[in-house]
């Protein structure tokens, strides 16, 4: 994006000073030419059909040429941060020699596509330099033959050659100004790409701010009823699927990986819509909002991978809310059981995380991301498999806690372990293309199962 834009603005900035300062000289070198001799003017741009043919043929080369170049760009970017974002992945599985075995057939095809680039343009660039030479031979000899006839004297004779010369100059500038564009309208597409893609809608944010502050005192529920779901056209995920979540419960999703738990919580959260049925939230007995971008300042989400920033712990924990004080993220940090680790450091919660927090272990990160969520304080809280590097123990710990500090909250966790179904008030089974609340019988078949 930020290579296109530079190529965009840069054309705006450049390209029509440039038009303006050709179009000057090619007019006034043709004016004065056709004044003193139209002959001269109409041999001097007896190459401007050919180059404007070989420029059309060239500026449909050169997009093609332009758009692969980007494509490669765009598979080296992704390339690079897939590689580093995985590095531990790599270097555990022995996948070194793979990967750069790939970074090397990316750098050969990024060397192709230049070379052919260069490969085109020379020789576009010698047809074009022979054409003008043949048509700079052509005004030259006219000059030439009028002097011997003695039509014009030797000074005129210079001065048409340099006209005839700044003539097909200028035309050879425009011509030239069109890769520039070119490099410019595709960089403009793949802007234009981006910036059409649909925004979310925050038109109900004041009514979820109302909720949000009721909830407080009286909680938020949230109910999915008859939902219909599908990526792909008739592909459900699942059909006339319901399931409730009151104030104050613990309400867990279960079932076989790649089913639709975490699906369903990205339906909560409004980050997808379903074909059919509806998801709300609202305060019991009172206002309620579909769910959307607008609804999810009522939720904390912890998701899998438990995402951490370069900086502090303070730094990460102040990312939910910035004018948290020392003592409120000692709160976050104790209800999590994430302090016990913490205060041991040296820098205690000015201790820098590093990037994606790789100085703590899977378990310690899975409490600070949930520290950062109960600092959020919002009335309902999403645990997508956000305690699965805990013992049983601190899990148990950690879930009450989070109870205990607000009574009215609603917790939805996606979990696969029985040590969290014991603590839940509803459990709800995702898979078979339905959603169905299950009891103990049904858990125990599903831990059978799985």
């Amino acid at each position: 994006m930020n290579g296109d834009a530079g190529m965009v603005a840069n054309t705006i900035l450049t390209f029509l000073p440039n038009v303006v300062t050709t179009f000057i000289s090619f007019g006034g070198a043709f004016i004065i030419v056709m004044q003193h001799d139209p002959w001269m003017a109409l041999i001097a741009l007896l190459g401007a059909p050919i180059s404007f043919l070989t420029s059309r043929y060239s500026a449909k080369r050169m997009r093609d040429f332009q758009r692969d170049n980007q494509n490669v760009a765009s598979d080296r970017t992704v390339f690079d941060q897939e590689t580093f974002q995985n590095l531990q992945f790599i270097k555990a599985f022995g996948m070194l020699d793979r990967v750069t075995e790939k970074f090397h057939k990316i750098q050969q095809e990024s060397v192709d596509v230049a070379l052919k680039q260069n490969k085109f343009q020379q020789s576009m660039t010698i047809a074009t330099s022979l054409v003008g030479q043949a048509v700079g031979y052509a005004c030259y000899g006219f000059a030439a033959f009028r002097l011997w006839q003695g039509d014009i004297s030797y000074g005129t004779m210079t001065m048409f050659v340099s006209m005839a010369a700044s003539l097909r100059g200028s035309f050879s500038g425009i011509l030239g100004l069109m890769p520039m564009v070119i490099r410019s309208g595709i960089s403009a597409e793949r802007i234009m790409e981006i910036t059409s893609l649909p925004r979310d809608s925050m038109e109900d944010k004041e009514e979820a701010d109302a909720i949000r502050e009721k909830g407080r005192e009286c909680g938020i529920y949230v109910h999915m009823d008859d939902v219909d779901f599908a990526y792909e056209e008739e592909k459900w995920i699942y059909q006339d699927a319901s399931f409730h979540a009151e104030p104050g419960e613990i309400v867990a999703l279960i079932g076989p990986s790649g089913q639709g738990k975490t699906t369903t919580l990205n339906l909560i959260l409004g980050l997808y819509h379903p074909q059919k049925g509806k998801i709300t939230v609202g305060n019991p007995g009172g206002d309620e909002l579909r769910a959307s971008s607008s609804t999810r300042c009522m939720f904390s989400y912890i998701p899998q991978g438990n995402t951490m920033f370069s900086g502090t712990i303070a730094d990460n924990m102040r990312m939910v809310k910035p004018d948290a004080t020392d003592e409120e993220i000692w709160s976050a940090l104790e209800a999590a059981c994430a302090w016990e680790f913490v205060e041991k450091l040296e820098n205690g919660m000015d201790t820098e995380v590093r990037e994606r927090g790789t100085r703590f272990s899977e378990g310690q990160k899975q409490r600070l991301s949930i520290a950062r969520a109960i600092l959020a304080d919002a009335p309902v809280m999403i645990l997508d498999e956000a305690t699965s590097a805990l013992d049983v123990a601190t899990e148990r710990r950690v879930l009450r806690s989070i109870i205990k500090n607000e009574p009215h909250r609603t917790v939805i966790v996606a979990a696969h372990r029985p040590s969290v179904f014991a603590m839940c008030d509803h459990v709800y089974k995702v898979g078979d293309h339905r959603i169905e609340e299950v009891d103990e019988e049904g858990i125990r078949r599903f831990l059978d199962e799985f």
